[in-house]
């Protein structure tokens, strides 16, 4: 709904804003594999579009009321807000508090999104990830070396544009997008080239380094066939077949995907010797994050000073490992 006195005052028809809108969010999808800058700069574009022009603002508190995504999003950063009060580095607190801002344009986007949009905006999604894959591709076989160079990009994990800690999760829900379509269409043509596009995303899902991109994707297949197929002991027993052959088939034929499994065994089985390598000092994370929640159960020791806590913890008890950490890296220890 548009503000009827602003609409006057601007002389701008509700049509155009509904298109200026559509823009926003089509750009906003289009840019996030690509340009955090520029996915933030939209992201507060639309944030003035809905404080200028959106009348019904009312809808927030019901969002807030009707829908548990809304509802735990602002909870986990109300959490973070209140923690401020016994926290004793405000402004380490409040670092942490503007990353976590972008929850607030949940219902927002919400909002803004109207029916029938969304099933545009994920194709514009899948299309941009295409566009990242292909150019993966490219700078995988040397085709395009001077986008490494450009780019700064080492021999792997080939993820130009963003690293691979953003890259694989973004993959992985694109080919969880994919599969949504592949069993939506009926164009048998239209299936073989959705199944093509899959085949090469899935394949570059393991030729680049996002380990939790790679978790996510084997989730996501479990909830996409759960989701779009009618279960039978048959169907479970072919699909469960399937998921151990592409995680054999990726082992043996990716060497960046092997070396990152024994690694993982490697660290969670010489936990002591590995406690700054990757996945090690990520579970000494957690065991330290444990701890400080035992020492302060009911509140915690506020958004600003985990840095500080932690490095109590870590030297008392993991004296070898690394000390100055900012998050556990693990929201739910964070919170």
């Amino acid at each position: 709904m548009i503000k009827k006195g602003v609409f006057k005052l601007l002389s701008i028809n509700n049509t155009f804003l509904k298109k200026l809108k559509f823009i926003l969010l089509a750009l906003l999808v289009i840019s996030l594999p690509f340009s955090v800058a520029l996915a933030n700069i939209l992201c507060g574009l639309l944030l003035l579009y809905w404080l200028l022009f959106y009348d019904n603002k009312k809808e927030l508190l019901s969002l807030f009321k009707k829908n548990p995504i809304v509802f735990f999003a602002y909870l986990f950063f109300l959490s973070f807000l209140i923690s401020l009060i016994w926290s004793d580095n405000l402004e380490r607190g409040f670092e942490v508090i503007k990353k976590e801002l972008l929850l607030l344009f949940i219902p927002i986007f919400m909002m803004l999104i109207e029916k029938g949009e969304e099933k545009i905006l994920i194709k514009l999604f899948i299309f941009s990830m295409s566009i990242l894959v292909f150019i993966s591709y490219l700078v995988y076989f040397g085709v395009l070396d001077f986008i490494s160079k450009t780019f700064e990009i080492t021999p792997t994990p080939y993820t130009p544009f963003m690293t691979h800690i953003s890259y694989n999760p973004f993959l992985a829900l694109a080919i969880y997008l994919l599969i949504y379509y592949f069993f939506k269409v009926k164009k048998i043509k239209l299936k073989i080239f959705i199944a093509l596009l899959i085949i090469l995303m899935s394949i570059n899902m393991f030729i680049t380094g996002g380990r939790a991109g790679q978790v996510a994707f084997f989730v996501l297949l479990l909830v996409a066939f759960f989701q779009f197929i009618r279960i039978s002991i048959l169907k479970t027993v072919i699909f469960l077949f399937s998921l151990a052959s592409i995680f054999i088939l990726a082992y043996n034929f990716s060497p960046l995907f092997k070396e990152r499994v024994n690694g993982v065994i490697y660290e969670v089985n010489n936990l002591e010797k590995s406690r700054n390598r990757s996945v090690g000092l990520r579970i000494t994370m957690w065991e330290n994050s444990i701890r400080i929640i035992k020492n302060t159960p009911l509140l915690g020791s506020g958004v600003g000073d985990f840095s500080k806590e932690y490095k109590k913890i870590s030297k008392k008890y993991t004296p070898t490992a690394l000390s100055d950490v900012a998050q556990p890296h693990n929201m739910y220890l964070f919170v």
